[in-house]
């Protein structure tokens, strides 16, 4: 087996394959930045959102998410609990524009990052 064929069957890097898909992952992050920009209630505008998601998983993820965030959670909280599709600094950078009164902003820099 050449050095090329073992290159070409390699994996990527597990830090850009968190088991997930990026296309839904930045389809739900603008579902959020979409809804907190035009001041919908975030539950029922991610309820919405899941009926209308375009696979299983993205419907999955913004029918907890609107869940955990009706039961009372922070949107970081409800994306905490859903850790197998949201990486951890993406977490981290919501909670930190929660805290700061600056969610908005947070979320815009990570849809344009």
């Amino acid at each position: 087996m050449s050095l090329f064929s073992k290159a070409k069957r390699r994996r990527q890097p597990r830090y850009l394959n968190f088991g997930r898909h990026w296309g839904d992952l930045t389809y739900t992050l603008r579902v959020l930045l979409s809804l907190v920009e035009s001041n919908l209630p975030l539950a029922d505008g991610l309820a919405e959102s899941g009926k209308d998601a375009p696979n299983r998983k993205l419907r999955s993820v913004l029918l907890g998410l609107a869940e955990d965030i009706r039961a009372g959670n922070s949107v970081s909280r409800a994306m905490g609990s859903q850790r197998a599709f949201f990486p951890r600094c993406h977490i981290e950078m919501v909670e930190a524009g929660e805290a700061s009164g600056s969610l908005q902003e947070g979320l815009e820099h990570i849809v344009t990052s």
